[in-house]
């Protein structure tokens, strides 16, 4: 009998990569890249080591914060620290991610063990998710901590800073800071308000300069720097908002999803009859200020999102139903409309995609989208097929299977009267299109047309929207226990 060969470790790792290459699920791509870090670790060749955990960078970035920092701390204690100057400002990024962890946790049993104000723990706690590149809860603790932190803090938080009071403060702050990692998170924090007021055109003359010369001290520290590299990830806002009117004037709620970037897009551009008919498209526009024709100045204090075409024919057909143009085509601009039909538009909008539309979705609405997604996956949780076997049994006679239909969603939903969700299913459909809905109508005070709004949804047999897409079991557990540890931080 033949003996087997044993793979030396940096065949093994190539082995690795190509099977990540392949692989279907994004928790299999990490753990075979994860993986062939290791190997190529064990080889000694620290260029192959950094050139795959760059690759692991990259690929995790369409993730949640959470499950980036534990991909990245599992496969950064496995590298070779130091080794060699040419990997050691990356995996410094990573040492900082580690102690980082440890930070937050160590603050955190000190806040939940005192009831007493504790600065000295929010400080700690602050810093520990500065570095990890989490500003918006870093600062909620550092407003716990004392003096000038507190103040500069503060100040972002309500708004009364200047961005060129903020890039001083944080940039004098960090000099004072006796931690390198801490310093590091300080800096890169400042120089985002440095980018912003240069942007703003709040800056000229040595102050232009100053700030022009940090912001490329800074980026040439941080150009191999994995925590640096991962805090700018995390920060980044979704660049487009796409939402599905698929569902037309009659339905409760329009999908939306959110792009980062356009290469994202199948073939790369939007520019297709698909986002100027079914899909409307919008951009996000940051706060700034810009001239109205060249004399007007205009200061925008709040991002938001603005279409990157004008609302054709179909997509005014599909959110208000009928045309008002008298030259008809699918994607020419609606035509014959008015300040105050755009007002509606957006008013329709923002009713069925429940959200205003310069806003991403709630979260606890967002993991019910992403329970609804996931329960696709088993025949049997799956409101669709259940109407589809309903609608089979009238053998083509329509009116007969629009019966059968209201028969199906009654069962499992509205009943009869006094019997309301009796046999409640938990399942793909019901989810997002009945109980989100239901929720959302409580939510915003109208308990009482709850079953006026359940009646509707049997009798008129509103739509059922696709499920959200991007969604996995691994992805929906991982926001799942990343909003629970949030709660419980909360308590």
């Amino acid at each position: 009998m033949a003996s087997k060969s044993k793979l030396k470790p940096a065949e093994a790792a190539e082995a690795a990569i190509l099977l990540a290459h392949d692989a279907k699920g994004e928790a299999a791509k990490f753990l075979l890249l994860r993986r062939a870090v290791e190997l190529y670790a064990k080889a000694g060749d620290d260029d192959k080591t950094a050139a795959v955990f760059q690759k692991l960078l990259k690929e995790v970035k369409g993730v949640p914060p959470a499950v980036q920092e534990r991909i990245l701390l599992a496969a950064g204690r496995a590298l070779p620290m130091g080794r060699r100057a040419k990997t050691e400002t990356l995996f410094k990024g990573v040492r900082a991610l580690v102690w980082a962890e440890k930070e937050l946790n160590a603050a955190r049993m000190t806040l939940k063990s005192t009831k007493k104000d504790a600065p000295k723990a929010h400080l700690r706690a602050g810093n520990a998710l500065a570095v990890m590149g989490d500003w918006t809860k870093a600062l909620d603790h550092l407003l716990g901590a004392k003096d000038e932190i507190a103040s500069t803090a503060d100040g972002e938080l309500n708004g009364s800073a200047t961005a060129e009071k903020l890039a001083d403060a944080w940039w004098k702050l960090a000099a004072l800071a006796e931690n390198e990692y801490v310093k590091n998170a300080y800096r890169l924090h400042s120089v985002e308000f440095y980018r912003k007021a240069l942007k703003a055109s709040l800056l000229d003359g040595l102050n232009k300069n100053l700030a022009e010369s940090r912001i490329a001290e800074v980026e040439k520290d941080n150009a191999n720097d994995a925590a640096a590299q991962l805090a700018a990830l995390n920060r980044k806002e979704p660049l487009y908002c796409v939402i599905d009117l698929s569902g037309g004037p009659s339905a409760s709620s329009y999908p939306v999803s959110f792009v980062s970037d356009v290469s994202a897009v199948p073939g790369g551009t939007f520019n297709t009859d698909e986002y100027k008919t079914t899909k409307l498209v919008l951009r996000r526009i940051e706060p700034g200020k810009f001239m109205m024709q060249g004399k007007y100045e205009v200061t925008l204090t709040k991002p938001y999102y603005i279409g990157i075409f004008e609302i054709t024919q179909k997509q005014h057909e599909l959110v208000v139903g009928g045309r008002t143009s008298q030259v008809l085509g699918d994607t020419c601009p609606a035509g014959g409309v008015s300040w105050k039909w755009c007002a509606s538009v957006v008013k329709k909008l923002r009713s069925r995609v429940k959200l205003d539309v310069s806003l991403p979705v709630a979260r606890g609405d967002r993991l019910l989208e992403g329970v609804d997604a996931v329960l696709v996956g088993h025949p049997t949780h799956d409101l669709r097929n259940w109407i589809a076997k309903a609608r089979a049994c009238a053998d083509g006679d329509e009116k007969l299977a629009d019966y059968y239909e209201t028969d199906a969603r009654r069962i499992i939903t509205v009943w009869a009267p006094g019997l309301g969700d009796y046999a409640a299913r938990v399942w793909s459909g019901l989810v997002a299109n009945y109980y989100l809905p239901r929720l959302r109508l409580a939510r915003a005070g109208k308990a009482k047309e709850i079953r006026a709004w359940q009646n509707k949804w049997v009798e008129e047999r509103l739509p059922i929207m696709p499920p959200a897409p991007g969604w996995t079991c691994e992805k929906l557990v991982d926001e799942l226990l990343a909003a629970w540890d949030d709660f419980s931080k909360r308590k």
